[in-house]
Order: C-alpha cells, then sequence, then structure tokens
C-alpha cells in the first residue's frame, strides 16, 4: 500500500519509473549476446560510462574504476579497474578495453533522478496533506493529553476518509477550534503546479518537449521554439559520446555495431530534421513567390496596355450601344 510519508521508497519507486522510459532512449543495432542493449543503458544512465573488454574471447561490459589520470596531458584516465564476482582485472583503454561514456563529463541520470525526485516527493506528501486539510475547515487545539488524544482519533477518522465523533462531551470544555486563514483550494492548485513544473522541467532535460505554461496564455511560437532548443544539447551530447564509444568498439572487437534515438526520441529527432528542412525551403520558395507577385503588381500598375484596355472599353460600348441603335430603328416609319 502507497505511504506518502515513506520518502525513501517513494524516491527510488520514482527512478526505476523514470529509468523504464529512458532504458529505451537509444536503439542499438548488430550488437553480440555478450553485450544487451538494456543492460548496457543501465550501466551508463546510473553509472556514467562503462568499460567494454574481452570476456571469455567476447567483448563484454563492465562497471569500473578509472585511474592513470596523472599519465595523461589532459588527465584523462588510462587504465581502468573491474572488479566484478566473475572478473577482475585491470586493463588499459585504448589497447585493451574501451571506455564509453554516457556525457562529457561521465555523469549519468541517476543524479538527475534523485534530484527531482526528491522534491516531487516532497511535493506529493504537500497535495496529499493538502487534501486531508480540505475536510477540515477548522483547527483544533487542546489542554490536556486526554483531549488531545480524542482530538488524533477524530483526525484519524478524518484521514481514514470516515466521519470522525469526539465521544466524551466533557472533553469540549478543554477543546478548542479557530478557522484556518489559508484558502485550501487556492493552495492544492499552486501545488499542482509546482508538481507540473517540476515534472516538465525533468522531462526537458531528458529531451522530452513538456511545456507547463506558467503565463497561463497561450505561448507565441518563439516560445514554443526556444524550448524545442533547451531539449537538444544534452540528448544529443549523450547519443554521440555513446556513437563514439561504439566506433572505438567496433575498431578493436571487429564488431559493427551502431546505435541512435530510440522510441519517442527518435521521432522527435527525425520531427526536428524534417521540420528545420521544411522551413528552409519554405522560406526560399514563399520569398520567391512574393518577389513574383510584387513584380507582376508593379508592372500591371506602371506599365499598363493601353491599346488593350483601349479596345476592351470600345468593346463596352458597342454592348452597350447596341440596344438604342435597335430601339431607333423601331421608331422609324417604314
Amino acid at each position: 500500500m502507497y505511504d506518502y510519508t515513506d520518502k525513501q521508497r517513494n524516491v527510488k519507486d520514482f527512478i526505476k519509473l523514470m529509468y523504464n522510459k529512458t532504458l529505451s532512449m537509444f536503439e542499438y543495432k548488430n550488437l553480440p549476446e555478450s553485450l544487451p542493449a538494456v543492460e548496457l543503458e543501465r550501466m551508463l544512465q546510473t553509472n556514467g560510462y562503462l568499460v567494454v573488454t574481452k570476456y571469455k574471447g567476447e567483448p563484454t561490459a563492465f562497471n569500473a574504476g578509472l585511474s592513470g589520470e596523472d599519465k595523461d596531458v589532459y588527465g584523462r584516465p588510462t587504465l581502468a579497474v573491474i572488479s566484478n564476482p566473475l572478473y577482475s582485472a585491470t586493463v588499459k583503454l585504448d589497447k585493451d578495453a574501451v571506455l564509453i561514456k554516457s556525457d562529457d563529463n561521465k555523469h549519468g541520470l541517476q543524479w538527475l533522478f534523485e534530484k527531482y525526485g526528491a522534491i516531487i516527493n516532497e511535493t506529493d506528501i504537500s497535495i496529499v496533506v493538502a487534501n486531508y486539510n480540505k475536510r477540515m475547515q477548522t483547527l483544533i487545539s487542546a489542554s490536556d493529553d486526554n483531549t488531545v488524544e480524542s482530538a488524533n482519533a477524530y483526525l484519524k477518522e478524518v484521514q481514514d476518509g470516515k466521519l470522525g465523533v469526539i465521544a466524551d462531551s466533557k472533553l469540549f470544555n478543554s477543546l478548542q477550534t479557530s478557522p484556518t486563514t489559508t484558502n485550501a483550494s487556492n493552495n492544492t492548485s499552486d501545488l499542482v503546479e509546482l508538481q507540473q513544473y517540476l515534472k516538465a522541467t525533468l522531462f526537458n532535460e531528458i529531451g522530452l518537449n513538456a511545456n507547463y505554461n506558467m503565463k497561463r496564455e497561450r505561448l507565441t511560437d518563439d516560445e514554443v521554439q526556444a524550448n524545442t532548443d533547451n531539449l537538444r544539447p544534452f540528448a544529443d551530447n549523450m547519443l554521440e559520446n555513446r556513437q563514439d564509444g561504439i566506433e572505438k568498439v567496433n575498431a578493436m572487437f571487429g564488431t559493427n555495431i551502431s546505435v541512435d534515438f530510440g522510441s519517442i526520441w527518435k521521432v522527435k529527432a527525425d520531427d526536428f530534421i524534417n521540420a528545420t528542412d521544411n522551413s528552409d525551403d519554405s522560406g526560399k520558395d514563399s520569398t520567391a513567390d512574393i518577389t513574383g507577385m510584387v513584380r507582376d503588381i508593379y508592372d500591371y500598375i506602371t506599365k499598363p496596355d493601353s491599346d488593350e484596355r483601349e479596345d476592351n472599353a470600345s468593346q463596352k460600348d458597342d454592348v452597350n450601344d447596341e440596344p438604342d441603335k435597335k430601339g431607333d430603328e423601331d421608331d422609324e416609319p417604314k
């Protein structure tokens, strides 16, 4: 049963839920059986990096500690220390093993999910408490233990969704109530908006467009485009690091692995590319069309064909004169 006060468990469940979504963020092709895609992403997203080396003749991914930074002029690791229940070794990077990073700083997504999971959980608690408070329009105060105990029993009944009753009438002498000073309805609305804002911000961080309109108005095209631009850098950085690592794996172990965005991230990436291409093409076509229209209108106004207009005018006059001539002929004596 869900317990909104069990913060540690709720945050863990939230992180698991997010990983269920992000583990399909990238799609691998031609992976050998020794490199399961889910395990690769799990290591990269939780630890920030992994090391691929040969184990029983097959390329295998391991979590490892990195060392040997003092041997590189840029402070990059040159050694990987693998400590696995089935395999332990120290291997040289770019010689015996390949380092694949989740992002440039090997940060991963664990810290991001922990941060927003903790804040969102606090918001959930506040929403639950605000929901309980909407059932009570007054605050209760008591001056002795018996009254406190009876008041707590009453509040427990209300929290359970039941009609609470204080059994002993003598307790009313020491029990006092006062109206709440906050607007419970507005408070709940603010909490719901905060929760939506936090979730939208988290999804934006991992490249999913979940606009949250703080203005409570319609967003302009520029505002929507600005939000779309914010989605690209981190997701693209994650893809580039995976592609660089996979290229090194292919070169070292003779594999033919490829990686690209998967699931909804693939759809968003394709839509972004198509929208950019169409925008460039439509801009050129519309400019040409407008230029041509302006030129035609200008030529029509400044360089009219006077002969053609005079002919049209004379034809109209002839048409208008025909009935009159016919009438004149009828009036002439035979």
